[in-house]
């Protein structure tokens, strides 16, 4: 009988449905048969009965010894099937006869061939059928006439001839079904192959017959006919095929020398290979010196094919093992299959390896036969290489071993240096011989660059850093290291540096030029960063180093950022302070340990309080009370901005609901960053404002010009459709809110206190003025801040100015006090 695999592997899903689809309605078919010839006997006259357990054994053993003819990537199996087939027409009653081949097929192909669970139901089914058919047109031909006259041989080969017919429409069903088929060329060697076998088989099995019915003493005679049949199939498969594989490798051979560019000549290898080897995955792959990447070039699974792809080397499990055995072998045995490689050489060097993995079926089992073979293979390879035949090759490794190590040593995103570089050219300037008065390490963060990324997308603050880069390279001398550590952190290595300090005038010069406007998609864009210094101080390692320059850009983050500070021991208790801080401040937030203060302010007319503006506030248990500008720089760091900004939204309500009580038509606001402005926002005010029954218009939302600059207008206008008010804070000292004023929803200005700050009895800014009449003009609220004194005040009236406030009237004072100072302020005193 003959079996194909129809599907060669279990990636391709619709594929192994239709198959199992084929496969149910052909073992429907079969079961339906059978159930006709259970009422049938055992052939009148027959010797002995054969019954189902004593077939199984026959039919299995039939199946162990098969022998595989390959197509493509399908093959047809042929076995001494035919032989139990015919004994069990003429000894055994048909039902017993289905099942004891059903019985032993199966277990031969589950348990010693190991088919996939849809190759079994399809070839178990499919033979249950061949053996129906077989029953049906033999018991027909027969008729009843002697069991061994010549019409009865001529039924029983016409039964095996329809048995397989019967497989072979089956098995090229399959194998349509699974995306291939077979060329009229192949079928009919199929069938002609196929035919001879099964005619050799009905032939020997028609003498046993025979022998049996006549003198069944003699039956231990008749078993070796069938084996030596066996090994005359098995000899003329293994030279057939020894033939093709050797023509393989004979035109592999000649496709190496015809071609000159090396990815065609691999790819062309590749696809070879895996035809010779029947395997579902061919490759290449080439290991080049100093570098832990692979250069793969290779077929498979499926479709797929890649040529030249960089990958890493443990892409084929033992190649490494392999490039040191310097031999041919199996490198990974597993239930699915197996991989084989063997090395390729350049002169004696091992510079890679052939691989084939992941045999189709499982008739493909790696032998020492296809070691041999594949070494054979991999030693053309390496010739072709080694002679020059392929005459760019070399050249070409070269150039991806040359890109492969300038990968590794540079970032990806900005071509700078990477911190491995880094590292190296520090090693080379101590091996040099350079000390802490001509080496200085700078270590740089940019300052709020979260904001960008969240508010003008990912793919523009990539950009932004190439920009970052190109500036830091631009500022650097030639010979200095920039290297880019990750994220938005960068590290410059300066050595023979001529004077003493001369690494703090290049760290000003470098936040000079990186605090100048970008130009980003059309906006104009400001960033600042801050930066740490460290000078090499002897015997300190390199980690050592770097750990007392991000110490120190820490510290100058903490003190002002866009600020630079130099490394020294008393560096140390500022960063201490700062790991405490960011390691306390989730847990203030969550429990509620920060604190607001209030500053009221007026009506500068009459002193009376209209509003009251939140300020932050930290008692820290060890540290002691922590300045705003600190919490917000932590909090940044940290990530705890949103976090923070809620709380404040719903403290604020809180506290506002409380001192409306005092008086009624009070006011709150509080300040927000950029960072703090997402649309969460929103909800959160909402939520807020309605837990405590405010009215929208009593909260005011301060946001700096900067970052005004950066928030997206949406969030601002979802803000102030709740009503809400929102005030444009520091007015006058940043960069272009001029040209974004008329397009955002500003309800209030507030007047920087550098503008209030005069010389007593200077008369007002007319700059102060400008924006007073500015404001007026656009329906704007007016505040001015910073009023401390008699002076002031009259300066700020002087300019039109109805509202202001500052230690004049009183400082930010906590919940209570504000409280109190509202209630002594109720009463109008006449201006």
């Amino acid at each position: 009988m003959t079996s194909g695999e129809a599907v060669s592997s279990p990636r391709y899903a619709g594929s192994i449905w239709a198959v199992w689809l084929l496969s149910i309605g052909v073992a429907a078919a079969a079961v339906t048969a059978a159930g006709g010839l259970a009422s049938l006997e055992v052939m009148v006259g027959a010797p002995v009965t054969l019954w189902w357990w004593m077939l199984a054994p026959a039919f299995y053993i039939a199946e162990v010894t098969v022998v595989h003819l390959r197509f493509h990537r399908h093959a047809h199996s042929f076995s001494l099937s035919e032989i139990p087939l015919i004994l069990g027409l003429f000894l055994a009653p048909p039902l017993h006869l289905i099942i004891g081949q059903a019985v032993g097929t199966m277990a031969a192909l589950a348990f010693h061939r190991r088919q996939i669970p849809v190759k079994l139901g399809f070839n178990v089914s499919q033979f249950s059928l061949q053996t129906v058919t077989a029953i049906v047109v033999f018991r027909a031909l027969s008729d009843g006439r002697a069991p061994l006259g010549l019409v009865t041989a001529l039924a029983t080969l016409a039964a095996v001839a329809s048995a397989l017919i019967v497989a072979n429409l089956l098995v090229n069903a399959a194998i349509r079904l699974s995306g291939d088929r077979l060329s009229g060329s192949e079928m009919g060697k199929v069938l002609t192959l196929g035919g001879t076998a099964a005619l050799m088989n009905g032939a020997l099995a028609l003498g046993m017959v025979h022998l049996l019915w006549l003198r069944p003493a003699s039956v231990p005679v008749a078993i070796l006919p069938p084996i030596v049949l066996y090994l005359a199939y098995r000899a003329y498969v293994l030279q057939t095929q020894e033939r093709s594989q050797l023509s393989e490798v004979y035109e592999a051979t000649r496709e190496l020398h015809r071609i000159t560019e090396i990815d065609q000549a691999l790819e062309a290898i590749t696809r070879r290979a895996r035809s010779l080897f029947d395997v579902e995955v061919a490759k290449v792959v080439l290991l080049p010196e100093g570098n832990e990447t692979a250069i793969v070039t290779g077929v498979g699974p499926g479709d797929r094919c890649y040529t030249m792809a960089r990958q890493s080397r443990d892409t084929v499990p033992g190649v490494a093992e392999l490039a040191v055995a310097r031999t041919a072998g199996v490198v990974d045995q597993v239930w699915s299959g197996a991989a084989m490689a063997a090395p390729l050489f350049e002169g004696e060097r091992v510079i890679g390896a052939l691989v084939v993995a992941e045999p189709v079926g499982e008739v493909s089992r790696f032998g020492d036969n296809d070691l041999k073979l594949l070494e054979t293979l991999a030693s053309q390879v390496s010739v072709s290489l080694e002679n020059g035949r392929l005459e760019d090759s070399l050249h070409k490794v070269t150039q991806l071993k040359e890109e492969l190590h300038h990968q590794a040593l540079h970032d990806g995103l900005t071509g700078l240096a990477n911190r491995r570089l880094l590292f190296e050219a520090l090693d080379q300037a101590i091996a040099d011989g350079a000390d802490g008065d001509d080496t200085a390490l700078l270590f740089l963060d940019l300052d709020d660059f979260k904001v960008i990324n969240d508010t003008e997308g990912h793919q523009a603050g990539d950009e932004l850093l190439q920009m970052v880069a190109d500036r830091l390279v631009a500022t650097c001398r030639s010979g200095d290291t920039v290297a880019r550590l990750g994220g938005d952190e960068f590290a410059v290595l300066l050595v023979d540096l001529p004077r003493p300090r001369e690494a703090e005038f290049i760290a000003e010069r470098i936040l000079e030029t990186l605090a100048r406007p970008y130009q980003l998609r059309g906006r104009t864009l400001w960033i600042s960063a801050s930066l740490g210094v460290a000078h090499l101080a002897g015997g300190v390692a390199h980690d050592e180093l770097l750990r007392r320059a991000d110490q120190s850009m820490y510290t100058a983050k903490w003190h002002e950022k866009g600020t630079y500070q130099v490394f020294a021991d008393s560096t140390a208790a500022g960063v201490f302070r700062w790991m405490e801080l960011r390691a306390d401040l989730a847990s203030a937030i969550e429990k509620g340990s920060l604190a607001l203060h209030y500053q009221p302010v007026v009506d500068v007319h009459t002193g009376v309080p209209v509003g009251v503006e939140a300020l932050l506030r930290w008692d820290h248990p060890s540290l002691g009370w922590v300045p705003p500008t600190e919490i917000l720089s932590v909090a940044e760091e940290t990530g705890h901005m949103l976090a923070l900004g809620e709380w404040t939204v719903v403290q604020v309500c809180a506290d506002l609901a409380r001192l409306r009580h005092v008086q009624p038509n009070l006011w709150g606001s509080l300040n927000l960053s950029a960072t703090q402005l997402d649309a969460s926002l929103e909800i959160a005010v909402a939520d807020a404002l309605a837990t405590h029954s405010l009215p929208p218009e009593s909260l005011t939302i301060e946001i700096t010009e900067a970052a005004a600059t950066q928030v997206s207008e949406g969030v601002l206008e979802g803000v102030s459709a709740l009503g809400v008010r929102i005030a444009l804070d520091d007015f006058g000292t940043g960069y272009s809110s001029f040209a974004r004023l008329d397009r955002l929803p500003i309800d209030v200005l507030k007047i920087d206190r550098s503008f209030v700050a005069r010389v007593a009895g200077a008369p007002a800014s007319p700059l102060m003025g400008a924006i007073v009449e500015l404001g007026h003009n656009l329906g704007l609220d007016i505040i001015a801040e910073g009023v401390e004194t008699e002076d002031h005040r009259r300066i700020v009236m002087e300019a039109g100015c109805p509202t202001a406030q500052g230690w004049l009237w009183a400082p930010a004072l906590p919940l209570g006090e504000v409280g109190e100072f509202l209630e002594q302020h109720q009463s109008p005193v006449p201006a």
